[in-house]
């Protein structure tokens, strides 16, 4: 039965494999194998000093790169909160978001890049528009 309701969904391994991932609470399921998808052994890749040297090269402060650059290297936020920081998370040198103080202070390289423009009213971060970037916009 836990075979079958994954062979199933076999034309999309993801839904197989969550539906596998369901049934291992309710039932034992030592015969069955996770599928492999066609994207499986695609990864993010940490940067090199060189790429990062020649990014900042290329973008310098003031502009938008740049500073999503700055914001994403020397924050530590994942860009779902990348997206969200403001000036006003800004208090005491230390970046904070929903009320909780990251306990570290900002880095003098991306102090630089919030203080200058372009930035949001209420994001650090935003589009040609003037609009805030929603976490799917920010990573494209």
């Amino acid at each position: 039965m836990i075979l079958a309701g994954r062979d199933k969904r076999r034309d999309k391994p993801r839904a197989a494999n969550t539906f596998l991932k369901a049934m291992r609470g309710i039932v034992p399921t030592l015969n069955a194998k996770l599928l492999t998808g066609a994207n499986d052994d695609a990864r993010f890749l940490g940067w090199t000093e060189d790429e990062l040297v020649r990014f900042e090269a290329k973008w310098p402060v003031g502009t938008r790169q740049r500073l999503a650059f700055d914001l994403s290297l020397h924050s530590g936020f994942r860009r779902g909160d990348a997206v969200k920081i403001g000036r006003q998370h800004v208090r005491s040198g230390e970046p904070s978001k929903t009320g909780d103080v990251v306990p570290r202070p900002i880095l003098r390289m991306l102090a630089e890049s919030i203080a200058a423009p372009p930035t949001g009213d209420l994001t650090c971060i935003i589009s040609e528009q003037g609009r805030a970037f929603t976490k799917e916009s920010y990573g494209n």
